[in-house]
């Protein structure tokens, strides 16, 4: 008897973090003088997972940067739109529409082509448009009832920053998929350093001391093995297909 090999390296992200909490949990339910195993071994597994689990959370959170696409697309589609609603004033019956509609197109293509600019400087130029046409352009915005399409305009454009923000304060953290990766690691040494010692144990003092815990981990091991294995098996099945 002893404890079985898990591959690591074949593990996603969220499986090694998943098997790793796991072990930790049945070696924390057994007092370190019955399985001969030092308080700090298991104090540097805890620290690990823990460490390992705060990167897991990082690097998972970037996906913010699709989140982010989506949300640009729809802004776009809210200032085409809008324009389109002022353009159809343009030949309104009306002469004040007219005027109105003319002088909020003047004022619009001032800020040259917002949909096609960067990030930042989309954002910040319908900043200043929406305080044009919350100012100067207020009573034509009223005159057109354009007031809908402005409070669009302005919520789509805080969501945006406030996506775009997030996904900065990630960024923030310097490579967290290398911090991940190095946590991983470090989480391996410290359990394998623990399933040595366990291993060693049983050849110098026999099973029985051991057993229990060594059945309850090898079932966890066999467990993620196989998810390992079928994941494997879909994949080699569909690149045959």
């Amino acid at each position: 008897m002893k404890v079985k090999s898990i591959d690591y390296y074949s593990q996603r992200n969220d499986e090694h973090l998943g098997f790793m909490t796991s072990a930790r949990g049945i070696l924390e339910k057994y007092p370190s003088a019955d399985i001969d195993i030092p308080d700090a071994f298991i104090t540097r597994l805890k620290e690990a997972v823990d460490n390992e689990d705060l990167s897991y959370k990082i690097v998972k959170k970037s996906s913010l940067t699709e989140e982010l696409s989506k949300l640009d697309a729809v802004s776009d589609s809210i200032l085409v739109g809008f324009t389109a609603q002022v353009r159809s004033f343009i030949t309104h019956y009306e002469p004040a529409c007219q005027s109105a509609a003319n002088r909020i197109m003047i004022e619009y293509k001032a800020f040259g082509d917002i949909r096609n600019k960067s990030y930042v400087a989309q954002a910040t130029d319908i900043v200043n448009l929406l305080q044009v046409l919350n100012g100067k352009l207020k009573v034509d915005i009223e005159l057109l009832g354009l007031q809908g399409w402005v409070e669009r305009i302005e919520e789509a454009n805080n969501l945006f920053m406030e996506t775009f923000n997030a996904r900065n304060e990630e960024k923030a953290e310097k490579d967290s998929i290398t911090r991940l990766k190095k946590c991983r690691a470090e989480t391996d040494d410290a359990y394998r350093a623990i399933v040595d010692r366990l291993n060693a144990g049983i050849v110098f003092f026999g099973e029985d001391k051991y057993k229990a815990i060594v059945i309850e981990l090898n079932v966890t091991i066999d467990y993620y093995n196989n998810l390992t294995a079928q994941r494997r098996g879909r994949a080699a099945a569909k690149k045959k297909q």
